[in-house]
């Protein structure tokens, strides 16, 4: 993908057997560099799927319950009050965008899903152009202590520009 502003990518996968399939929760575990690497032993658990076939198949989506943002950084959030450093951040992140979903073969009978269009299931949804717009929302986002899951449900319930699912267990049912 490529804009005035910049080139990305956008990944689509397919696989034979999804049973066997871990996604890493953190795609930032194998880069190295300046505050990348995690602390030895320290790993992020992974997304696991569970398919059974069938004439209407079932999907799982196990999802890691995520960190509370303040255990995330040793550094504190900048606040709110530092314009230099929420500036800096407007201009790193203008037209960044984070994606996860899964797409099954066939029309989607139930979910227990929160977002859900046609036969995908979003599990992130993050467009940050958007964010950066709502200047209050993008305050609360980047000086967030959410120290707990309820925390981080309230942080994300009611903005449009971040869907995150916060379940442990995704179920999509399909035929």
């Amino acid at each position: 993908m490529r804009t005035d502003s910049g080139t990305g990518y956008q990944a689509v996968y397919r696989f034979r057997d999804v049973n066997l399939l871990q996604v890493s929760s953190n795609p930032a575990e194998n880069l190295s560099g300046p505050n990348l690497e995690a602390e030895e032993g320290e790993t992020a658990t992974p997304i696991r799927f569970r398919f059974t076939r069938g004439a209407t198949a079932a999907l799982e989506v196990q999802l890691p319950e995520p960190e509370p943002l303040s255990k995330q950084s040793g550094e504190p959030a900048p606040a709110a009050e530092d314009e230099a450093t929420l500036h800096m951040l407007r201009q790193i992140y203008q037209d960044m965008k984070i994606r996860q979903a899964v797409q099954v073969e066939g029309q989607i009978v139930e979910t227990n899903a929160a977002y859900r269009g046609g036969s995908t299931v979003t599990i992130t949804d993050l467009d940050f152009g958007r964010l950066l717009q709502d200047d209050q929302a993008f305050r609360s986002l980047v000086t967030a202590q959410a120290k707990t899951l309820e925390d981080l449900r309230r942080l994300v319930g009611g903005n449009p520009t971040l869907r995150m699912e916060l379940q442990e267990t995704l179920r999509v049912r399909f035929r």
